[in-house]
């Protein structure tokens, strides 16, 4: 077999637009494991916030979560690698986000956190969320009391997605967080950042997990639709854009596929798997 692991994004490429796992991409997923291939589930999510029909998944044994911050090993339950936010770098961290009045979420740990005390979808919705990660944040996370104490007292971070409430802060965020060298600022959606450590990254986390594994990067495939997705896409040995992706991808990725909605897997099974 010419490819030995799959990474995916979740959001807009392996899921479709009802944030639905097709039959057809959950039969290529069996067929490509069936083969002897690693089907990997790489998103900026933390891992308690991976949709459950995912996880369900019995094929599905290693996950890159927090964009490529932590790749947990489901059989055991424990993160295998982890490039997180330690340190000055995590003080600094959390001092802009305060700065800049920041609303976000914290990983730590596999799961991810908000503050308990600014619980208000009016003031989300004036930070600029969208209604569907609104619910998100309602369904997949852990409120915090003293959420300032708690970030305080973690020991490391494996990312923060965070929101602002005017794009002035967040390009203030943004250009103090890159000047220190220290961090890799993406995004998925409109109007937020998501910070991880340089070091991170989902095909950084891609290679290390295939060298644990034994398998020559040249073998990889990394898949994805939005700007968090390009380090996966240019590590990989061959780096795949759904058709729906941001321009900046479709741009950098070896080839363009379907839509997140004409089943990403069963087309690399159909069309690139030999």
């Amino acid at each position: 077999m010419n490819y030995k692991i799959i990474a995916t994004d979740l959001d807009g490429t392996l899921l479709n637009s009802k944030m639905e796992l097709s039959a057809e991409n959950k039969a290529a997923i069996e067929k490509f494991t069936v083969m002897g291939g690693h089907f990997v589930p790489a998103t900026g999510r933390s891992l308690s916030e991976v949709a459950h029909e995912v996880r369900a998944l019995p094929e599905a044994r290693y996950y890159i979560t927090s964009n490529g911050a932590a790749v947990f090993d489901t059989k055991t339950g424990k993160a295998i690698i982890q490039n997180t936010i330690i340190g000055q770098e995590k003080a600094f961290l959390l001092e802009t986000l305060r700065k800049t009045r920041s609303i976000f979420t914290i990983h730590f740990d596999g799961v991810s956190y908000v503050d308990l005390d600014r619980r208000d979808h009016d003031l989300y919705r004036a930070y600029r969320m969208s209604e569907l990660f609104i619910q998100h944040i309602e369904d997949k996370d852990d409120f915090v009391g003293d959420f300032d104490r708690f970030c305080d007292e973690m020991e490391s971070i494996e990312s923060c997605c965070c929101f602002f409430e005017s794009e002035e802060l967040l390009e203030q965020c943004r250009a103090a967080l890159l000047a220190t060298g220290w961090f890799s600022v993406t995004a998925s959606m409109p109007h937020n950042l998501e910070i991880n450590s340089v070091r991170a990254g989902k095909g950084i986390a891609l290679l290390e997990l295939a060298k644990l594994l034994g398998i020559s990067p040249a073998t990889t495939i990394g898949v994805g639709d939005s700007i968090n997705d390009m380090d996966n896409i240019q590590k990989a040995g061959l780096g795949l854009a759904v058709k729906n992706a941001h321009p900046d991808l479709l741009r950098i990725a070896d080839r363009t596929i379907c839509t997140n909605d004409e089943h990403i897997m069963d087309y690399i099974l159909k069309n690139i798997i030999q």
